[in-house]
């Protein structure tokens, strides 16, 4: 499952979304964090 079948299902309040949701900000924070410090090349 992911984020859109989930939310397609209504079910954005369940703990598998939610842990989704934790995880994609998570790895959002991370990649800016990268672009800060320079440690991502630019596509």
């Amino acid at each position: 499952m992911n984020m859109k079948q989930l939310k397609a299902e209504g079910k954005e309040k369940s703990a598998t979304y939610r842990q989704l949701m934790g995880n994609k900000l998570q790895y959002q924070n991370m990649l800016s964090l990268y672009k800060i410090y320079g440690l991502l090349e630019e596509a």
